[in-house]
């Protein structure tokens, strides 16, 4: 057996390199273009600079609902509706007569928020909730309503989900029935 030459195991190693500087220039260009795709959205439907929030969701209230607004060890019971840009409904629990409200915990580490989302009658479907749920719900009280715009890197990210494509702006509806103090 023959040892690799240096010449052949360099240009290998350029090769691989090479490839990975091309998968990041094209997620850096998907990511643009989700850019460019919200904020076309969030244009044409006149959404204001002022909903944004700091985790770089856009929350816009469409109901002041009432209380404390819920924090790190609550449980929250929430109606959801989740969308694509195009109006998609990719998941809801008040459609076909569903109205089962989820409950999120809302659990905090040092690094951002997250939460924990549980069924109450359904087991199977426990679950995490994406990052900007959660960070929506932070915003809200008891019989709020909410629409939040979330970017792929809080949503379902370079994968995408069932019935979202990677690198997808999704949008929530949200209305919160009940918080649960811990």
């Amino acid at each position: 057996m023959r040892p690799f030459s240096t010449s052949i195991l360099l240009s290998f190693l350029i090769l691989l390199f090479s490839c990975e500087e091309n998968q990041l220039k094209t997620h850096q260009k998907r990511l643009e273009d989700e850019r460019n795709i919200r904020l076309n959205y969030i244009e044409e439907h006149n959404i204001p600079d002022s909903t944004k929030k700091d985790e770089g969701i856009y929350y816009i209230e469409l109901e002041k609902g009432t209380g404390e607004t819920s924090e790190s060890g609550d449980w929250v019971l929430v109606y959801y509706t989740g969308y694509n840009l195009d109006g998609y409904i990719f998941d809801s629990n008040v459609l076909n007569g569903r109205y089962e409200p989820l409950i999120v915990e809302l659990l905090t580490n040092e690094n951002t928020n997250s939460a924990q989302g549980y069924r109450i009658r359904n087991a199977s479907r426990s679950g995490t909730v994406v990052s900007g749920f959660a960070h929506a719900l932070k915003y809200m009280k008891k019989d709020g309503r909410a629409r939040v715009i979330i970017p792929s890197a809080l949503g379902y990210g370079v994968t995408g989900g069932s019935g979202i494509l990677p690198y997808s702006t999704i949008i929530f509806e949200l209305e919160v029935v009940e918080i649960r103090k811990q």
